[in-house]
């Protein structure tokens, strides 16, 4: 046997342990990352809370009904006025019509914004949740054993 090879073979062998735990410890790390992640994000879904890392584009209940009740009928007088070309009598059913879906835009909006006043800036589908991870009482207050005595 040669005098080099008698050398690696201690060599490959303190390296196996060197690369091995290191990889095996990675890994473990990233599957438990994975699980937390994931269980995050069921409990997010069970509360009804945005999931985690995902960018919320604004678009709650209230705010929706605000576009409904302002935007379109904004939208209906902005095309009535265009296709109107100021040509008198003829086009007022065009006004009628635009004047009647946009009224009727309006209470929808306003209706749909009083259902959700709640949700205005938080987006969030449950009504329990203002915001704050606190409930909104205080669990010692209802501690009805401890008071008989």
């Amino acid at each position: 046997m040669n005098h080099n090879s008698a050398a690696i073979i201690p060599l490959v062998g303190m390296s196996i342990p060197i690369i091995l735990v290191p990889t095996i410890l990675i890994f473990r790390q990233l599957r438990l990352k994975t699980q937390y992640r994931h269980a995050e994000r069921m409990r997010a879904i069970e509360l009804g809370r945005p999931l985690p890392g995902e960018v919320n584009t604004g678009y709650t209940p209230s705010r929706l009904a605000a576009d409904l009740g302002l935007k379109l009928p904004l939208g209906l007088f902005g095309i009535a006025w265009l296709a109107s070309d100021g040509s008198g009598l003829e086009s007022l059913p065009m006004w009628i019509a635009a004047g009647s879906v946009g009224f009727a835009g309006v209470v929808s909006g306003l209706i749909l914004t009083c259902c959700y006043p709640a949700q205005a800036d938080t987006g969030h589908a449950d009504p329990e949740f203002h915001g704050s991870s606190k409930p909104r009482f205080d669990a010692d207050a209802f501690d009805v054993v401890g008071s008989r005595g």
